[in-house]
């Protein structure tokens, strides 16, 4: 009986891909470069919405930018705009199709106007003596593409989501962001003499887990520089290693800009005269699972700037852990936090060689937070704690290591866990810690959460989600129900989140799920278990399956008041 129930529903499944794919193939068209158009612009202009434009295997010199609004090359009446969806796609794998910019600052694709629809660039390399693309108008779709040795900036967009990419090796700097995301890329090798070595970032924009490593600024901000702080950007589940700057920030730099969120960043090995970490200048920046490690010359430096810190490590670096520069009207939150052997102390005292006429060292507010043996001296500091960490292992570093200008100090990171004979485990507090620690262990598993970015022992991670979604798409529809009967009988990657796949909250995920929500949306019969199909929640149910990642709720980063000293749950110890 199971057998012919799964036959059936298997063969209807089949039946409704197969109509989609060919009804989908009946409009769209693949133009192919260079055997049907002798460049990607003439396929351009003969394409129509929906098009795919496949680039074979080669070389293209690029002497004229491609534009990529169909409207000013020609292919439609400005005054009848309608949505134009094309993808441009390399074929034979990353680095087979190479664009080659010949005009000096120019780049090699760019859009010279406003027009609906969606651009997808993917596979392509960009190379050369310009700059990458340019896109300012209308949303762009870039992955699996490499920009490499360019002497430009390799990107620049407004409105765009770029993922699994690589720019390296630029020499006008790596990418601009204008409320823009950018998922899973490497950022590497990139330099400018103006700020922002690997990334500007405005706006709300998403940078979520990429490397970022050994980018140089003359400026500020040698891997990361914020600038016009209109927005609420994000900056999660990074590395960022070994980038340099020549006055502020190696690693990231702020400037005048309100409502950062960075968390779960492994920031270590960076360098900036006046803070390797991060600086920020006038602005409100919350930073929760963060380690700062073997940055130079302080770790973080900020000035006239409200920062909250929540479960971050900071540890071996040169001078200070963190420097607070304010006029009184600003305030510097730690809970949850280490402080261990910084050069100087975790933070400086006033007077101190950083102050200037306006702005003194002040003191933070620490709530169980550990900071090092020379900060005790003979001020009360409420919620400080004066124990050793116990970290598996410290990191080593030599400062004095240099390679053409670019930091290497790291000889061997640290690993900064607590042992198990450590004082600083299951003592934070539960309230102020998030669900996973840097790594996306979890962390609320007894009364209280270990001190530092990482959380010791297994502990299985509450990721809110929603229950159904199994593309991760935030809507529930047929499409999940199909992805959770084929992730049941076809070979594939394990799900990140099982429990949106459990729709009935057995504890299992089985045929029953997918039939599950098909009843619920068809049939109007049930509804999916709690927290249910359109809200963010945490499965309170105990059993084997669980979510590790689902990054539509996980994103949600309001509860930014969570170190709000007149809240009612910030105390001291």
């Amino acid at each position: 009986m199971f057998e012919l129930k799964r036959d059936l529903i298997l063969k209807a499944f089949a039946s409704i891909v197969a109509v989609f794919v060919f009804s989908h193939s009946l409009v769209a068209e693949s133009l192919r470069v260079p055997q049907e158009y002798s460049s990607i612009q003439a396929a351009l202009i003969a394409a129509s919405s929906g098009d795919v434009i496949r680039v074979a295997p080669g070389e293209y010199p690029i002497s004229q930018a491609v534009d990529l609004t169909h409207i000013a090359i020609g292919h439609q009446d400005p005054s009848e705009e309608s949505p134009f969806d094309v993808s441009i796609v390399g074929e034979g794998g990353p680095g087979a199709v190479t664009l080659i910019g010949t005009q000096i600052d120019a780049p090699i694709m760019t859009q010279s106007r406003h027009a609906k629809g969606l651009l997808t660039i993917e596979g392509l390399t960009f190379t050369g003596a310009g700059k990458g693309v340019t896109f300012y108008h209308s949303p762009v779709f870039i992955k699996d593409c490499i920009f490499e040795n360019l002497n430009g900036r390799a990107l620049d967009l407004n409105r765009g989501l770029i993922e699994n990419s690589t720019i390296q090796n630029c020499t006008g700097g790596g990418a601009i962001l204008h409320h823009s995301e950018m998922i899973s890329c490497v950022i590497e090798g990139n330099s400018t003499t103006f700020r922002g070595g690997g990334i500007k970032v405005s706006g709300n924009s998403l940078v979520k887990d990429c490397v970022i490593q050994g980018n140089k600024s003359v400026s500020g901000g040698g891997g990361l520089d914020f600038f016009d702080g209109a927005g609420d950007p994000v900056i999660d589940g990074c590395q960022i290693i070994g980038n340099t700057a020549g006055q502020d920030g190696g690693g990231i730099a702020i400037e005048e800009y309100f409502g950062i969120t960075i968390s779960n960043c492994w920031i270590e090995g960076n360098f900036s005269p006046r803070a390797g970490g991060l600086t920020s200048h006038y602005g409100d920046v919350s930073l929760s699972n963060c380690l700062f490690a073997g940055n130079a010359n302080n770790a973080i430096l900020v000035e006239l700037t409200d920062i909250n810190l929540a479960s971050c490590t900071i540890a071996d670096n040169k001078e200070f852990g963190l420097v607070f520069l304010g006029d009184g009207e600003q305030a510097a939150r730690v809970v949850n936090s280490i402080f261990w052997k910084n050069g100087k102390g975790a933070f400086p005292r006033h007077p101190c060689d950083q102050a200037n006429d306006r702005e003194i060292c002040r003191t933070p507010l620490f709530d169980t937070t550990i900071l090092q043996p020379e900060d005790q001296q003979d001020e009360e500091l409420a919620g400080a704690l004066f124990i050793d960490p116990q970290f598996i292992r410290e990191g080593n570093y030599n400062f004095d290591q240099f390679d053409k200008g670019f930091p290497q100090f790291i000889i061997e990171s640290g690993d900064y866990h607590l042992n198990e004979l450590s004082e600083a485990r299951s003592i934070g507090v539960s309230r102020f810690a998030r669900e996973t620690d840097l790594l996306g262990n979890g962390r609320k598993c007894g009364d209280g959460v270990d001190l530092g970015a990482f959380q010791s022992g297994f502990c299985p991670p509450r990721i809110p989600f929603k229950r159904g979604d199994a593309d991760q798409s935030e809507l529930v529809d047929i499409t999940d129900a199909i992805l959770s009967l084929q992730g049941l009988f076809f070979a594939g990657p394990p799900p990140l989140c099982e429990d949106a796949l459990d729709t009935n909250d057995d504890g299992l995920w089985d045929i029953t799920d997918g039939i599950h929500v098909l009843s619920v949306l068809f049939l109007g019969v049930g509804e999916i278990a709690p927290p249910g199909m359109n809200s963010c929640g945490i499965d309170e149910t105990i059993d084997g399956i669980h979510c590790q990642r689902y990054d539509p709720c996980e994103l949600d980063f309001s509860s930014r008041i969570f170190l709000d000293p007149d809240h009612p749950d910030f105390t001291r110890a």
